[in-house]
């Protein structure tokens, strides 16, 4: 099961593998379509899709991995920069 997720703020981004290539060429561009928005409005709002065909769910898998991966990427690095500037600000009314 496709887990949602909750993000402080999405990332703006995930990676599209080329081995996708030929997972998607089994698939009809308007499927291709549905597959994409689907996995944009999931980086957006986390809200994971639903799907009648079963192909599409299947799909999705890959696509929701890379998302939730860049999304533990992006937290990642949102919180170092926010701790670096606490200890910046810190470090600067000592002075």
């Amino acid at each position: 099961m496709i887990k949602k997720i909750i993000p402080h703020k999405p990332a703006k981004w995930f990676p599209c593998l080329g081995a996708w290539e030929a997972q998607l060429a089994l698939l009809t561009d308007e499927q291709v379509g549905i597959l994409l928005k689907s996995a944009l409005n999931y980086l957006n709002t986390g809200e994971c899709p639903s799907f009648d065909d079963q192909l599409l769910a299947f799909a999705f898998s890959s696509f929701a991995d890379e998302i939730q991966k860049s999304q533990a990427a992006f937290d990642k690095k949102r919180l170092g920069g926010q701790k670096g500037g606490i200890n910046s600000g810190i470090a600067r009314s000592t002075m």
